[in-house]
């Protein structure tokens, strides 16, 4: 499948969303749907690892609208939101976008790697604030 969800540990303290290109739209609102429900069976917040890692950093058409239409229905137990792309800078520019017009609130992270996004929420765990770097 192009868009999945599964936890990303063992203490469901993690939801691991992966593209897979092509993806589109109509894949994608059915495994948002899917980890809003697997929120809902914890009482405390997940992070989120959006792992784009595997879709060459190409989005659908409309990506602004369709990811403020998925940030303003997201779970009151969401936590931070960390985005891996191979094509970091075209992701960061649209997030940057949509943060100044005020349509995403949610703390979000950026990572090189897969492997860097779950390292950066073992250290927010572990409480180390100070070793997070905010890009």
């Amino acid at each position: 499948m192009p868009v999945t969800v599964e936890w990303g540990n063992a203490e469901k303290t993690i939801l691991h969303v992966k593209f897979t290109r092509p993806w589109n739209w109509d894949e994608y609102y059915p495994i948002y749907a899917d980890g809003y429900a697997m929120i809902e069976t914890v009482t405390h917040k997940v992070n989120i690892i959006m792992d784009f890692s595997k879709s060459d950093g190409r989005l659908p058409a409309n990506a602004l609208t369709h990811f403020r239409k998925a940030a303003s229905n997201s779970h009151p137990r969401r936590g931070v939101v960390i985005i891996t792309s191979p094509r970091m800078m075209l992701v960061k520019t649209m997030v940057n976008m949509i943060q100044k017009v005020g349509l995403i609130k949610t703390p979000l992270l950026f990572a090189d790697t897969l492997e860097e996004a779950f390292a950066t929420l073992k250290r927010m765990a572990d409480d180390k604030p100070d070793t997070i770097s905010f890009r």
